[in-house]
């Protein structure tokens, strides 16, 4: 991991310079690319340096409530974090998940900017195969145990999410665990349990329950202010 340094305005961390330039290049409209996404707020691209192929991720957060702003000032924010453990989790032999090489970011007000060059993985959706997911459950269910065990979560464990490869292994991508890794775990136990009727333990801790109870009152809460 080299040190922090400024590209653009934005404070940038890397695993190594090289991803940075790649980056630069980037910005200065150097380099090719397709587009997966685009939105108003988030966008992804697709781009291939040396035969070897890479996401950038566009993300344009706003950091109003007070959690958010509790969770930036003392516990940093999310994506360096998550580039750090996820290359812990490499090193100690994960294969689930693709690699973050570089996180760029800035703060303008209340506007979190960040940019993200990732390592891109190979998959289907297993969205893409029908709404029966029995077939994979099983390794559905080892792979995120495994991934719990690497000390990473998913947070949003959608179909869309869940890749199946040509090798027929298991991948999962975006992932979100920002926040507490007790209640990120409890999250995923709830998404396997929703989306593919999976029980990732035979004991539901309290707090599955406390998430389940919490998810309720925000789809409550939301259904009362589209009504007003």
């Amino acid at each position: 991991m080299i040190k922090p340094i400024n590209l653009n305005d934005f404070t940038v961390q890397s695993v190594d310079n090289y991803y940075v330039n790649i980056l630069s290049q980037f910005f200065d409209n150097q380099i090719p690319y397709q587009v997966l996404t685009e939105k108003k707020t988030r966008a992804v691209w697709l781009i291939e340096i040396e035969n070897k192929k890479y996401t950038i991720k566009w993300d344009c957060e706003k950091i109003n409530h007070l959690d958010q702003k509790i969770k930036l000032k003392f516990q940093g924010a999310f994506y360096p974090n998550l580039m750090k453990r996820i290359e812990k989790a490499k090193q100690m032999g994960c294969k689930l998940v693709g690699s973050i090489y570089v996180v760029a970011q800035r703060k303008k007000g209340n506007i979190l900017e960040t940019y993200l060059l990732s390592e891109y993985v190979e998959g289907v959706p297993i969205k893409n195969f029908g709404e029966d997911y029995s077939p994979y459950q099983t390794k559905i269910k080892e792979a995120v145990k495994q991934l719990h065990q690497f000390g990473l979560a998913s947070c949003d464990l959608n179909p869309f999410n869940i890749l199946l490869t040509d090798n027929n292994e298991i991948k999962i991508i975006d992932l979100s665990d920002n926040g507490m890794f007790c209640i990120a775990k409890a999250k995923d136990a709830r998404h396997l349990k929703r989306f593919y009727n999976i029980n990732l333990n035979n004991r539901p801790g309290i707090l599955y329950h406390l998430v389940g109870l919490r998810d309720k009152w925000i789809k409550l809460s939301r259904k009362l202010r589209n009504k007003k």
